[in-house]
């Protein structure tokens, strides 16, 4: 399962997140993603937000991340909250903000229609993917699974959590079988067998 993100310094701190240190990240990314900061901050003075606060959707799904939709404000709780806090701490990192500047922090909003999200016929998304692409959230908080619509509207990160699906079916063992006898025979074979002996009992 992965996190989608709708901006490209986010995915660069989950990449670096990921190989287990920001030193492992290139140059040439750090310097594309102090770059999308600064339009992410004329952004979102524009829109009244703190260019350092770091909006992200949660959805309920447990044990990842788990809140009671009422009262407000929510209690935000689960594993993913100390991943957040991860992020967080590492974007601040990477960025190397000047003390000029307030730290990197994560806002948590409910998803919209307590939904994950999925394409509409006219192009548009609910829930979390919806924010994501209104861009009202920068990343979502809750892993969501990877599909072609999806990956082709957002960016996902390096996979969190892998989830592994199997077949179950019933153990053979050793039973008795009343057709055994005629298991060797071919369908017709044991055809015309059935109508011998039902013949036989008759005449019998």
């Amino acid at each position: 399962m992965h996190l989608f993100v709708e901006n490209e310094y986010t995915c660069v701190a989950l990449c670096g997140l990921a190989k287990g240190g920001v030193g492992e990240v290139g140059d040439e990314a750090v310097q594309a993603a102090r770059a999308q900061e600064e339009r992410r901050g004329n952004i979102m003075d524009s829109q009244n937000r703190s260019s350092s606060c770091m909006l992200v959707a949660l959805e309920s799904y447990a044990p990842f991340t788990d809140f009671t939709r009422r009262p407000t404000p929510h209690n935000f709780r689960g594993i993913m909250m100390q991943v957040l806090a991860i992020i967080a701490e590492r974007l601040n990192k990477l960025l190397l903000m000047p003390s000029s500047m307030s730290c990197v922090s994560m806002e948590y909003t409910a998803a919209a229609n307590n939904f994950f999200g999925r394409r509409l016929d006219n192009g548009t998304w609910t829930g979390m993917m919806g924010m994501l692409k209104r861009k009202e959230v920068d990343m979502s908080g809750t892993p969501m699974t990877v599909s072609d619509e999806r990956l082709i509207a957002m960016d996902p990160s390096v996979h969190l959590y892998m989830d592994i699906q199997t077949l179950i079916y019933k153990r053979p063992r050793i039973d008795s079988d009343l057709m055994g006898f005629v298991r060797p025979f071919t369908l017709l074979v044991r055809t015309k067998g059935g109508t011998k002996t039902r013949r036989i009992t008759i005449l019998v």
